[in-house]
């Protein structure tokens, strides 16, 4: 079993001041921007564990 591995790939900051209920939550820019860090990491890894133990590690 593959233990598992926390990344850090982004920094958001609110200031406090501007912080309301419909200031909570991302932007589209921001959500995207995540997501296109966490599928670099997930291809990555998968890629890697790919080249290591052949197809039958991508799951």
């Amino acid at each position: 079993m593959v233990k598992p591995k926390s990344s850090r790939f982004s920094n958001l900051e609110r200031l406090y001041r501007d912080l309301e209920p419909a200031k909570i939550g991302l932007s589209l820019d921001e959500g995207k921007h995540v997501l296109h860090e966490m599928q670099k990491i997930v291809v990555t890894a998968q890629a890697g564990r790919f080249v290591r133990y052949g197809a039958s590690a991508i799951v």
